[in-house]
């Protein structure tokens, strides 16, 4: 039996959560639903979590009039907030600065060091704080950061340990090598293997006067952890590391991250996956960013910025899981428009699905008929229709196409009230068998489009069960308004 670990990227929690979070969680939670469903729930484990060590964390936190602990706490609580808000239905939520997080570092640290790939030396130069990375001249735009253009670069120098992952280039690009298949898009292979044949060393640790609070480095008080050993090694603890059976969940491990944080998820964790023999990352899912409605990137100055929080209160939770799964490309850029949002959240849950089960049960009801448990489905042509439209989700769950499967599955609503339509159940001279046939054939196609559907809007669909199961006529979704 195939057992999946599938995680997000651990967000800093030095602000709220923002579009891209919810992206990101909903994309993950989505897949992890689906391969509960299709593999049963005992063999699939969803981590999320916060990083809530670093440099910024401080900064942030200083900037608040708050102490780093209660800074920290305060954010963390909101991500909670955010998990529960939008259904993500994660089975760990990991914390970096629990405790028992710190033997998880610590040990993988160790275990690099047994493996002559750590070494301590002094090095200096142009620090982002925000990527927390030194910046080499040709990284920069005009003198800048070209990720965090705000953030003015800070000469540092210190002795700290480094991980010597650029002795590990040519095994890393060997295995990058013999799997193409493991990065999606598939587009982004040449922006990593160039990444890869110019991976250097990295700093993982920093002084205790620089940076205070993290994990304390195993045989030097004077160093704590820095971010990379420190977060990253969360995908690991989250399976059961430093015990051997977390082998077990890494045979197809599945991340998720944005395109900001492809050369951290695959060049320097991959590389710390190589240096103690662990297995790689299974697949590795590159997410597209979210726009602001003026297709800007959000940000303040230009007060483009949408809140995840503020569309659940105006839409509901529905319609914004709805958008980000099947209005945004998987894999592609793309703008967060309200308007486009309550379009999609009307046309497809209002007019489409809600409208065959209203009109199922109704008809169901007048006519006093058995629908049945909604197992069976007798018809053979509309049997081979659904399993024709069934493989499109698949093939398309199959290259992870989140936005393509969505799309396949409103498809098959399309069709289900197309074939509803034609087999006229309210003509007259339609015997009993044959009304009795076609509404329990409805009713079976009803029940699977709703379990295809249960992955993306779970609070939904679970008033849909309700109703479907209860075989009472209702009106599950009622159309929003807003721009």
């Amino acid at each position: 039996m195939s057992r999946f670990f599938l995680t997000t990227t651990l967000p800093y929690v030095n602000a709220q959560p923002h579009m891209g979070h919810a992206l990101e969680f909903i994309q993950a939670d989505f897949l992890a639903r689906w391969l509960k469903f299709r593999y049963g729930a005992d063999n699939v484990r969803f981590n999320v979590g916060t990083d809530e060590h670093g440099q910024k964390i401080r900064q942030k936190a200083h900037e608040a009039w708050l102490s780093v602990s209660d800074f920290v706490s305060q954010n963390v609580a909101t991500f909670v907030d955010f998990c529960s808000s939008f259904g993500i239905g994660y089975d760990s939520f990991y914390r970096t600065s629990l405790l028992s997080h710190y033997p998880v570092a610590q040990t993988l640290r160790n275990e690099v060091k047994k493996n002559w790939l750590l070494g301590k030396k002094t090095y200096g130069g142009n620090y982002c704080l925000w990527c927390e990375l030194f910046k080499k001249d040709k990284d920069l735009v005009n003198g800048e950061c070209p990720d965090h253009p705000w953030q003015k670069l800070v000469q540092m120098e210190e002795e700290n340990y480094f991980f010597l992952m650029s002795h590990l280039r040519d095994r890393l690009l060997a295995w990058f090598d013999a799997h193409p298949d493991f990065l999606y898009p598939k587009s982004k292979r040449e922006e990593l293997r160039n990444y890869l044949l110019d991976l250097e060393d990295l700093s993982i640790s920093r002084r205790r006067e620089t940076l205070n609070r993290g994990v304390p480095v195993p045989d030097d008080d004077d160093h704590v952890m820095y971010v990379w050993f420190d977060a990253l090694s969360n995908y690991i603890g989250a399976c059961g590391y430093p015990d051997p059976s977390f082998v077990d969940w890494r045979s197809q491990s599945i991340q998720f991250c944005g395109p900001d944080n492809l050369r951290f998820q695959w060049g320097i964790w991959q590389a710390m996956l190589e240096a103690i023999g662990a297995p790689h990352t299974y697949k590795l899912l590159v997410h597209g960013t979210v726009f602001g409605p003026d297709g800007n990137k959000m940000s303040k100055t230009l007060g483009n910025v949408i809140s995840p929080f503020e569309m659940k209160n105006r839409y509901g939770v529905d319609a914004v899981r709805l958008y980000v799964l099947a209005g945004i490309p998987t894999y592609g850029n793309a703008s967060f428009v309200p308007a486009d949002m309550v379009a999609l959240h009307n046309a497809w849950l209002c007019d489409t699905l809600g409208n065959l089960i209203n009109r199922v049960l109704v008809l169901g009801k007048k006519y006093g008929t058995d629908l049945g448990d909604g197992t069976a489905l007798t018809n053979q042509e509309w049997a081979r229709a659904w399993a024709d439209g069934e493989k499109v989700i698949e093939d398309a769950m199959g290259e992870y196409d989140l936005y393509r499967a969505c799309h396949g599955i409103h498809t098959l609503w399309l069709w289900a009230n197309k074939v509803f339509d034609n087999s006229k159940p309210r003509d007259r001279i339609l015997s009993k068998e044959e009304r009795t046939a076609i509404l329990r054939d409805s009713y079976t196609v009803i029940v699977r489009l709703c379990q295809l559907y249960e992955p993306v809007i779970p609070a939904g669909m679970a008033r849909c069960f309700g109703i479907v199961r209860g075989k009472e006529p209702q009106i599950p979704f009622v159309k929003i308004e807003g721009k």
